[in-house]
């Protein structure tokens, strides 16, 4: 089936597609491949595509954990943080790193029942892992 014109409804299909097909790729390789957001128009799409290595875990290494190593002094914490779990109300973390650019949610954790990528507030993160609240 020719498509003649992209839509989000087939962004999102082919995207799965696509995701189903580099996951081949990086078993092949040993690598971690996401397809990201698209962005399109009637006759063309564009995907964003993140390929990282693989840590001990077994999982992408994420920028945000490279980011959080080097941020990680000024953000009053120690790099052995990074893979700590913890929990906020009934749901467990893993904190994973530190999106810069994120003002208001820069805490990258993954949510442990679902393995899905959260954003959380820095003073949330740091308070459920034992650091002070008066600590910056």
């Amino acid at each position: 089936m020719a498509i003649k014109n992209f839509d989000k409804e087939q962004a999102n299909s082919l995207r799965t597609t696509i995701q189903q097909a580099l996951d081949e790729v990086a078993k092949k390789y040993g690598i971690a491949i996401r397809v990201g957001n698209c962005s399109y128009s009637d006759k063309n799409m564009s995907y964003k595509l993140e390929v990282s290595t693989l840590g001990e875990d077994g999982k992408a290494e994420l920028k945000e954990a490279s980011a959080f190593l080097q941020y990680a002094e000024l953000l009053n914490m120690k790099s052995e943080d990074l893979g700590r779990e913890f929990s906020v109300g009934a749901k467990k973390f893993k904190f994973r790193g530190y999106a810069a650019r994120k003002i208001k949610l820069p805490m990258v954790c993954e949510e442990l029942s679902t393995g899905e990528l959260k954003l959380l507030p820095e003073k949330t993160v740091k308070k459920a892992l034992g650091y002070e609240e008066n600590q910056k």
